[in-house]
């Protein structure tokens, strides 16, 4: 009777067995996880280079906006009879 409680379970020999497969499974897949939340996550790649697309747009918008802005200025001054400077 005793030998029974002796000798590991399946289960038990099985982890020793596998013991490294085991740890190089669970290494990878902690870093597929972080890997996927640095291109898939809040402060992720993917919103690195939305928000570069979107801060070119807008600075193009601003070039625009100043454009139109100093020749709206120049109008003024033309009505006024001022000379611009």
């Amino acid at each position: 009777m005793q030998e029974l409680y002796q000798q590991p379970s399946r289960f038990k020999r099985w982890i020793q067995i596998n013991k490294a497969f085991l740890i190089i499974a669970a290494v990878l897949v902690a870093l597929l996880t972080y890997s996927a939340f640095l291109l898939f996550g809040n402060a992720s790649l993917y919103t690195l280079l939305s928000l570069r697309k979107q801060q070119e747009k807008l600075l193009q918008e601003v070039d625009l906006l100043q454009k139109q802005n100093a020749k709206i200025q120049k109008d003024i001054f033309e009505l006024k009879g001022l000379e611009p400077k």
